[in-house]
């Protein structure tokens, strides 16, 4: 069982970015060797109604909630335990999205080759399923394809961001 210190964050769009990036300055600084961090969007009616309004979702679609976690952890005992390392996480930083992006890369110590961003429209307002979003791209590119380091970006209607700078695991 899972069992140490938790936190719940509560926030805008970029709040799953949030989460992932306070879990892995957790295991960075060795308070914790594993976090498990990510993210979650609730079914909005609102929301849907919106999305449909504007034609970006067919009415004949499902639509619903979503949600993505991930396992952060020291690299070493990754290998112990015989884990398939999918991505290292080279840099984080929150702020505006120019201050965000220039944080994650100044903590990675490189630029990266591909950015992917996930701004909500301002006319869905906050909480536009751009966390769920952001997890799922993360999930889902698994830095393939030659990409060797990714930025990924979780921008506010507010204005604020958090940004990832992932590298590539083998």
């Amino acid at each position: 069982g899972l069992r140490g210190a938790n936190h719940a964050l509560v926030g805008g769009e970029d709040v799953g970015l949030a989460a992932i990036a306070l879990g892995a300055d957790r295991v960075a600084s060795g308070a914790t060797p594993l976090v498990v961090a990510g993210g979650a969007e609730e079914h909005s009616d609102l929301i849907h109604a919106s999305l449909r309004a504007e034609g970006l979702l067919d009415p004949a679609d499902p639509f619903a909630e979503g949600a993505a976690v991930l396992v952060v952890e020291d690299e070493e005992a990754a290998r112990r335990r015989g884990a398939s390392i999918r991505a290292r996480i080279l840099g984080s930083g929150r702020g505006d999205p120019a201050s965000a992006m220039r944080r994650a890369a100044a903590e990675a110590g490189r630029e990266p080759e591909f950015t992917i961003g996930v701004v909500p429209r301002a006319v869905l307002g906050e909480g536009f399923a751009a966390t769920s979003a952001a997890l799922a791209l993360l999930g889902a590119f698994a830095l393939e394809g030659g990409v060797r380091t990714v930025l990924l970006v979780s921008a506010t209607a507010a204005g604020g961001a958090t940004a990832l700078v992932l590298g590539h695991a083998g």
